[in-house]
């Protein structure tokens, strides 16, 4: 097991296997590469990305399925290479993948879900990429608590 000191959760230990990388990083975020997950069951659903080389900088998140049941993923061939997986891989919500929203919250109004750009993590290969998605049902600002998207 190793540990990290983090500035949200105090020290927390996880197993090697259970880091998820970003090879190209994340945007505006490009040297972060290297991610744990938290959960907590007082914060259930959501989940935290907490950086390994930075304590100050975790990703609030969530799965997009309680937000847009029937969320698709598609992928382009450089974002599935990123993943080490063959471009005509066509992923899916499930075992196998993951797909998080990264949730803001203002100041000036309810928290959000960015369904546009979400995190799709391949579970068994621990590695994980942020993708755009074409779909205008996915929107960069999509409110927790509101409507489903369509």
């Amino acid at each position: 097991m190793q540990a990290i000191q983090t500035a949200y959760f105090g020290e927390v230990s996880f197993p090697e296997a259970s880091v998820i990388r970003f090879e190209r990083g994340l945007p505006g975020f490009e040297h972060e590469t290297a991610f744990v997950s938290i959960s907590r069951e007082d914060c259930a659903p959501l989940i935290f990305l907490q950086s390994l080389a930075t304590p100050k900088l975790c990703f609030v998140t969530m799965s997009v399925l309680p937000l847009c049941a029937g969320y698709q993923i598609d992928m382009q061939p450089d974002e599935l290479s990123a993943l080490r997986l063959p471009a005509d891989c066509k992923p899916g919500i499930g075992s196998e993948f993951a797909c998080l929203a990264i949730i803001s919250v203002g100041e000036d109004g309810p928290p959000t879900a960015n369904l546009m750009a979400p995190l799709v993590i391949h579970v068994p290969g621990s590695r994980a990429v942020q993708i755009i998605q074409a779909d205008p049902a996915y929107q960069l600002r999509h409110p927790i608590g509101g409507p489903a998207c369509s």
